[in-house]
């Protein structure tokens, strides 16, 4: 096959690959819009920076992800609603994108995270992935490999636990807050261990970005990751709400951007949503061999 059969033959392959995503929410009543990604209000994210740009019209953010703009259309009665587009992100380290990379993102009305595990990795499946999914919470998988609970363990008892396995600790940026110290321990002591296909479940609280805290059995955030092959491919929530609580979390994570206020999503419905890295699915599945639809 000559070069230019191999490009027009991943060309295609790709093209098929995207389609097949759009099959699957088609057949899940999860219909396709396009939001602007000219943001002049950023969603507060500890560890994501926006890329600012100058226009005639004004100062913007280009979107770190869709999230704001598809939440605005779900308080207006969209439906279940998702879309592909570039995100960006001004991050130096980052470890598996580039500063501009595909997102797949979408909400589903009516459903919590359980729901929407399910839902994803029925996405998977249809793709390719026929992984038996292992699915367990952050708080076990903490006590297994590093024998901390996360529910109990303070800043102090995290950092003493970093010196001791002589963890790097000197770049975090908030030494203060107990989600840069269990990062930390997560990238060096727990995703390593990670293989095959995980579903982790039921973050600390410190870590909850915009999910809905239970405080039964424990103190949880309903959030979780999708983790494939060591590689994390999905982040989704059920999502929060109250827009009192939102504005709270806004306030207590901003940074020098200006950002957002809940206000804007009155009236958004019970509903969980999913962000996933595209070209990151992609890769996964062609590296084992598993792009079985195209």
């Amino acid at each position: 096959m000559s070069q230019e059969q191999n490009k027009r033959h991943e060309i295609k392959q790709y093209g098929d690959f995207l389609q097949s995503i759009r099959d699957f929410m088609r057949k899940e009543a999860i219909y396709e819009v396009i939001t602007d990604p000219l943001m002049p209000r950023v969603v507060p994210d500890r560890g994501v920076d926006p890329i600012s740009v100058q226009v005639a019209a004004g100062g913007f953010y280009l979107q770190t992800s869709p999230e704001w703009e598809m939440k605005k259309l779900l308080a207006r009665g969209s439906g279940s609603i998702y879309q592909m587009v570039n995100v960006f992100r001004d991050d130096l380290y980052a470890r598996w994108h580039r500063p501009a990379f595909m997102m797949l993102e979408w909400y589903t009305l009516g459903i919590d995270d359980d729901g929407l595990i399910k839902q994803c990795l029925s996405l998977f499946k249809f793709l390719g992935i026929k992984d038996i999914p292992t699915i367990l919470s952050c708080r076990e998988l903490y006590q297994q490999y590093c024998q901390i609970d996360i529910i109990d363990s303070s800043v102090k008892d995290l950092e003493d636990y970093c010196i001791a396995e002589g963890l790097p600790y000197t770049s975090l940026e908030d030494k203060t807050h107990q989600s840069a110290w269990l990062e930390l321990i997560w990238v060096n002591k727990i995703e390593p261990n990670l293989s095959g296909l995980v579903v982790v479940k039921d973050f600390p609280v410190s870590q909850c970005a915009l999910a809905r805290v239970d405080n039964k059995p424990y103190p949880r955030a309903r959030r979780f990751e999708v983790i494939y092959h060591g590689c994390e491919i999905a982040n989704g929530y059920y999502e929060e709400l109250s827009i009192e609580t939102l504005n709270k979390r806004f306030e207590e994570s901003k940074g020098s951007c200006e950002i957002v206020n809940a206000q804007d999503i009155e009236n958004m419905p019970m509903c969980s949503g999913i962000s996933v890295g595209v070209e990151r699915l992609y890769a996964a599945l062609k590296k084992q061999a598993k792009l079985t639809k195209i």
